[in-house]
């Protein structure tokens, strides 16, 4: 099961499963993915004979227990591995290079469908500049899953300036946004911008069922260790700007608006979301290279119990793995 893509950098990585004789039971022998790279300027030759050795660049053994690969690049350079192992579908983010290394150490592998009835193979297609679309035969080759995932990634804030109006008309020019939204029908994004005095924030929510629950909290970190700032909107016009403990910020120039599309409160029908702009005195921050976390809740039911979510992987007492954001 050969999968080939050609690389940003005009490389082709060919990702593969395997099943290496390791006993004379081969129902012992464990499956493993292995790897080949070219460079760019001396390719494969088109064909191989049987006694021929593979390129040098082969790693015959990269991982055990794993089948089934499928691999694709973003265009900034991430890549994104999947694989089939029992009854999961699973993915690594690797480096430009889809280094098998990069996956070793990968801190985002995960499940790319959140159940257990996945059965055998899946492929991925990038979708959108930060969007791959995965999809996998589930229930006995009976149903398929199909489903997104969110590109994450280093950021830099735009320079320009925005009006605190809560419409985001002025925000045309910033494709780039951290995004987050796996556990409800909720999802967030976070884009930004800078100038010389503040930092801005635009924050959009598209939410079915807007509540009294539902927020989205973006927590911003000078650093991994230092001061915190933590802004949350509410779909009804509220925001907060606090510290780490809860303490509200009073700095000048703090500011922002929400605008809301939708009925609150009201179940049954579909509603569309709301959106945030938030003006951030760069006072606050004492470093350009900032971490962000951001956060969703959300509540579709009149008595369910609000359900928090965030990015993968991510630990919100361990800004080390936070999200990074980069001031001029």
């Amino acid at each position: 099961m050969p999968v080939a893509t050609q690389l940003n950098n005009g490389s082709i990585v060919l990702a593969l499963e395997v099943r290496l004789p390791k006993t004379e039971d081969p129902t012992k022998n464990t499956y493993h993915m292995a790897f080949a790279y070219t460079d760019g300027s001396n390719p494969w030759p088109e064909s191989l004979g049987e006694d021929e050795q593979g390129p040098a660049t082969l790693v015959p053994s990269a991982f055990t227990a794993k089948a089934g690969p499928y691999i694709r690049q973003f265009y900034s350079g991430e890549t994104v591995l999947a694989h089939h192992w029992g009854v999961s579908w699973l993915y690594f983010i690797g480096d430009a290079k889809a280094s098998y290394k990069s996956y070793e150490t990968s801190r985002n592998d995960g499940l790319f469908f959140e159940n257990s009835s996945i059965h055998l193979w899946g492929c991925l297609e990038i979708t959108d500049t930060h969007v791959i679309t995965g999809t996998v035969a589930a229930h006995g080759n009976k149903g398929v899953y199909l489903g997104n995932r969110y590109l994450n990634h280093t950021l830099t804030a735009k320079s320009s300036s925005a009006t605190i109006d809560g419409r985001l008309n002025d925000w045309s020019d910033v494709g780039e946004a951290f995004f987050v939204g796996s556990s409800t029908q909720a999802q967030a994004s976070v884009r930004t911008k800078q100038d010389s005095k503040y930092l801005y924030l635009a924050i959009e929510a598209l939410d079915e069922c807007i509540t009294s629950s539902d927020r989205v909290t973006v927590m911003l970190s000078s650093g991994t260790t230092g001061s915190q700032v933590y802004v949350t909107v509410y779909p009804d016009g509220r925001y907060a700007v606090t510290d780490q403990n809860g303490k509200k910020l009073t700095t000048t120039g703090i500011d922002g608006r929400i605008y809301m599309e939708g009925s609150y409160e009201q179940y049954g029908d579909i509603d569309v979301g709301y959106a945030a702009e938030i003006r951030l005195p760069r006072s606050l921050f004492t470093t350009t290279t900032l971490r962000i976390c951001p956060i969703i809740c959300n509540r579709d039911e009149k008595y369910e119990t609000p359900i928090l979510d965030t990015v993968s992987n991510i630990t919100i007492d361990d800004r080390s793995g936070w999200l990074k954001l980069k001031l001029s």
